[in-house]
């Protein structure tokens, strides 16, 4: 949840920023995270893609300037 914060916080001083957030919602962790995104002022730029493959994974993480790589204990 805290990734979603996190943007919501950057976006207001980086007009431009996008969020991709790749991996499973078949959980309560990940059920929070979609309602966070639906919630969220700024839900236009955040992009959910559910699970991807490996092949997928790479592909986003080159694209992107930052990971963030988060998970519930």
């Amino acid at each position: 949840k805290d990734i979603v914060k996190a943007f919501e916080i950057a976006k207001s001083t980086i007009p431009n920023l996008k969020l991709r957030i790749a991996g499973s919602a078949n959980s309560a962790y990940g059920e929070s995270i979609i309602k966070m995104i639906k919630q969220s002022q700024f839900s236009n730029d955040i992009t959910y893609l559910g699970r991807i493959s490996e092949e997928e994974k790479q592909y986003e993480m080159k694209r992107s300037h930052i990971i963030g790589v988060t998970s519930e204990i």
